[in-house]
């Protein structure tokens, strides 16, 4: 194991520069654990002798260092080129600095990586199209065996099963009509505009633009043309195949996938195109309308690039290739197991997840303790020691999850560690014969995404003794910050530290908590009080804040902050309506917001907190029967009862639901709802037979409800025939 292996290849170390301004100097042995750079220039300056600092820009970058007798220059030199810096020499320091033009070249090479991998998924989704020019019988029946539902056999669904279920509901089915139709024209829209779309963004074309719209490419017509005609032979060809096509169709109405012919003759159409961050790709909706405005057809599918981590799915329960070992620390190792307890049930195992005081303290302190000083840091010690080289990395959050795709039972090895790193194309590895720089292969964007530790570790330190955690200051926190489930350190820490953040909806409406924090004392109370405040008299910013929810739904073209016109045929459909339609020249002036709330009794923890995970802070009546239940079910039980809570005594609160409505125009408005608890200081902790009647009553109620459902559900899930009602 003496030639590491080439992952992906960048700056050349050939081209390092060594500036005269340092002098020669003893060769030196220098360990840096992964640490933040502001922290890692002080074990620099005492390794180097030299003075040097960090520019604010670069302090929060994730610094690795595993060198042994090296020259104080050479070991400065590689770290500037991992980052892509400049040490700036003002004669008594050394500062480590972006010039401008460097700064350029990042957000250049990330517009070519991001039109790149566009390339390569537009080149992917065509490969159907490729093998089948002609929509005839061969490339129905492939289409057939492509995406969709899996059977439901004798064996019924396994847990992987339906992971790999979850994805083809994401991605779609590239060898149908409209995975067909969307290759030909992401071909015509092309990948320079596709690179052009940030996280969340989205375009829409439509063959009658309105202001908020533009026209579909030239030569879109014919293959709209065609989708009508392939679409026709796709429904006739599954109208008489029975494939359990009842929850087939249910999950093609919420997601897509569908397999009815185009209704009437569409005279209008509507491709919208959005980047998502969750999946890494890019979501295609095309809608058709007929000549009353009706929709026709809709259906859609996401173009995933190869980076995605639903592409991991079929690889997730092979084993990894014999190698190294990785000697994790005691502190790592029980990370890691917290980890592989998170992803057992995916894999089909017992989750074993649990948190002792030590863990909870270090998970708690972020900023005191580098989330990726623990396996990771260490991982990249053991390349350094396994390949015999010295070794600089710069580690970008986006290699947390690195961690997070290694199947429970497996052993962490240098080779399954740098293979991790290679499929979800995270960092890039240069060697020679003595070093070995691995550097992010996105240094701006990731960058750019980098979880702010002190602010991270300052949500956690609000949560409250009763287990909770207040709105004000979660929606504080979002005024800064970028939504915690789209940053893998901070969506682990959040989960684990935040009881309750999984199941709350609220952090899923980064934008509306963001709305409500930037809220003065007047305008909360005024909404509070049920006035109607007017869009027109909020500031630029939160007007902005509307503008993004309205106008930038989320993945499947849903979100809970979603614009609905009053009258719907379709329930599904109401989720979908799209906003550049409804809204074709932007938001009026006349639109206003107001809130309502509603309170409801609940339950928090009254005990003290037990090791594992804490995913429900405060529970109602009918949540706390449901997690009851499941508790003592003998399968799901085993599966999910690490998740559940076990509470032995109770405090009575309130949930308080903050209901917007922003009203935009008489027809259309925009909802969404912001969850908080509260418990009276000095609520009692008190046993379950010591809850209020009326409350026992409701839990008990739902348990008799799910027993009497559990038959029909363990059959469902077992593959077995359902029992007669009684």
């Amino acid at each position: 194991m003496n030639k590491p292996p080439r992952i992906l290849s960048s700056v050349a170390l050939a081209s390092l520069v060594f500036w005269p301004a340092l002098a020669a100097a003893d060769p030196v042995d220098v360990v840096v654990p992964a640490m933040p750079l502001e922290k890692a220039v002080r074990l620099l300056s005492q390794a180097t002798g030299k003075r040097l600092e960090v520019s604010r820009e670069l302090a929060g970058e994730v610094l690795v260092v595993s060198a042994s007798k090296v020259e104080p220059d050479e070991l400065l030199a590689r770290v500037a080129s991992c980052l892509g810096a400049t040490w700036r020499d003002d004669g008594s320091k050394l500062t480590l600095v972006l010039t401008d033009a460097q700064r350029k070249e990042q957000r250049d090479a990330e517009l070519a990586w991001r039109q790149r991998a566009a390339e390569a998924a537009i080149q992917k989704l065509s490969e159907p199209l490729a093998k089948h020019p002609t929509f005839d019988a061969k490339a129905i029946e492939e289409a057939r065996q492509g995406g969709g539902v899996p059977a439901m056999g004798g064996g019924g669904f396994s847990p992987m099963a339906m992971a790999q279920l979850g994805r083809n509901l994401i991605a779609g089915n590239p060898a149908s009509p409209t995975g067909r139709a969307v290759a030909r024209l992401a071909r015509l829209i092309g990948s320079k505009t596709l690179a052009m779309l940030g996280d969340g963004e989205r375009l829409v074309f439509s063959t009658r633009p309105n202001a908020m719209q533009r026209s579909f490419p030239n030569g879109s017509l014919p293959i709209l043309n065609q989708l009508i005609a392939e679409q026709a032979k796709w429904a006739e060809a599954n109208n008489a195949v029975n494939d359990e096509a009842g929850m087939e169709r249910l999950l093609g109405a919420l997601f897509g996938g569908t397999r009815t012919a185009v209704a009437g003759s569409p005279s209008k159409a509507l491709l919208a195109v959005q980047r998502q961050r969750l999946t890494d790709g890019y979501e295609f909706r095309l809608t058709l309308f007929d000549q009353e405005g009706k929709e026709a057809f809709s259906d859609g599918l996401t173009m995933l690039l190869e980076s995605s981590p639903l592409n991991l799915l079929d690889s997730l329960g092979t084993a990894t290739a014999p190698g190294q070992e990785i000697r994790l620390s005691p502190l790592s190792a029980k990370l890691l197991g917290v980890l592989r307890g998170l992803s057992s049930i995916a894999l089909g195992g017992a989750p074993s997840a649990a948190i002792d005081d030590e863990l909870a303290a270090v998970l708690r302190r972020p900023d005191e303790y580098e989330p990726l000083s623990f396996f990771h840091g260490e991982a990249f010690a053991a390349v350094a020691q396994a390949y015999g080289r010295n070794l600089v990395a710069c580690v970008p959050d986006a290699a947390f999850s690195a961690s997070l795709f290694l199947p429970p039972g497996q052993k962490l090895t240098v080779e399954s560690f740098l293979k991790s790193l290679q499929d979800l194309k995270l960092m890039s590895l240069e060697s020679d014969d003595r070093w070995i720089v691995a550097r992010p292969t996105r240094p701006w964007y990731q960058r750019m995404q980098r979880q702010d530790r002190r602010a991270l570790a300052g949500l956690i330190a609000s949560v409250r003794t009763d287990g909770t955690l207040r709105l004000a200051d979660l929606a504080a926190y979002a005024l800064g910050n970028p939504p915690l489930l789209e940053n893998p350190v901070a969506s682990l820490y959040a989960t684990l530290s935040l009881p309750g953040l999984a199941a709350n909806p609220s952090a899923m409406q980064w934008d509306l908590l963001r709305f409500f924090g930037s809220m003065t004392a007047s305008q909360r109370q005024m909404a509070l009080n049920g006035a109607e405040i007017p869009l027109r008299s909020l500031t630029p910013n939160q007007r902005a804040m509307v503008w993004r929810m309205a106008y930038l739904p989320g993945l499947f073209g849903m979100s809970g902050l979603r614009v609905q016109a009053q009258r719907q045929s379709n329930p599904f459909a109401a989720l979908r309506t799209e906003p550049t339609e409804l809204l074709p020249n932007g938001i009026p002036a006349g639109a206003f917001v107001r809130v309502t709330v509603q309170r409801t009794q609940v339950v928090v923890n009254g005990g003290a907190s037990a090791g594992g995970l804490r995913l429900f802070s405060a529970l109602g009546a009918e949540e706390l029967g449901a997690m009851q239940q499941l508790r003592e079910d003998p399968t799901l039980g085993a599966m999910v009862g690490a998740f559940l809570p076990n509470w032995q005594t109770f405090r009575v609160g309130e949930k308080l639901q903050y209901q917007f409505l922003f009203q935009l125009t008489p027809e259309v408005s925009l909802t969404g709802m912001l969850e908080d608890v509260d418990v009276p200081e000095g609520a009692p902790a008190v046993r379950f037979d010591q809850l209020p009647q009326a409350f026992r009553e409701r839990v008990q109620r739902t348990r008799e409800q799910m027993k009497q459902g559990a038959a029909q559900l363990g059959s469902i899930l077992g593959g077995g025939q359902a029992p007669p009602r009684p």
